[in-house]
């Protein structure tokens, strides 16, 4: 069994829908990352960069959705927003005076991931969002 690595730079948006919302540079309210793909994933770490001031809860959700027989990749599912059952499995608490979140991840399992951003008070700038994963 080898191992690959797939690592993913992500945007946040400002809504569930992947299909109709659109991208946020900042924490000042709710935000979803775009899909990712996890089926052959088992282990992962999600890294956020931001400007202090947003508090709230960041989230790594996941769905068992299947999507669609004739799938044509992450774009359409993406695009046509297949994917909409969701769970959180790693939550973190974040306060207005930080300016980094990591989430560790192991035994994934699940098909789909995305970061979900829980918005309670303040504002600040994301500078990157990136996940790396490890699977077989």
């Amino acid at each position: 069994m080898s191992a690959i690595i797939a690592n993913y730079e992500l945007t946040l948006k400002d809504g569930s829908n992947p299909s109709t919302s659109t991208a946020a540079a900042n924490l000042n309210g709710d935000r979803y990352s775009e899909l990712i793909p996890l089926e052959r994933s088992f282990m992962g770490v999600v890294q956020l960069n931001f400007v202090a001031g947003a508090s709230g809860t960041l989230d790594f959700q996941v769905s068992q959705d299947f999507g669609v027989g004739d799938d044509e990749g992450v774009e359409r599912i993406n695009s046509e927003n297949l994917i909409t059952n969701w769970v959180s499995v790693s939550t973190q608490v974040i306060g207005s005076t930080q300016t980094q979140a990591i989430i560790q991840l192991s035994d994934i399992g699940s098909r789909w991931g995305r970061i979900f951003f829980d918005h309670s008070s303040g504002t600040g700038v994301v500078n990157s969002c990136r996940a790396n994963f490890k699977g077989y």
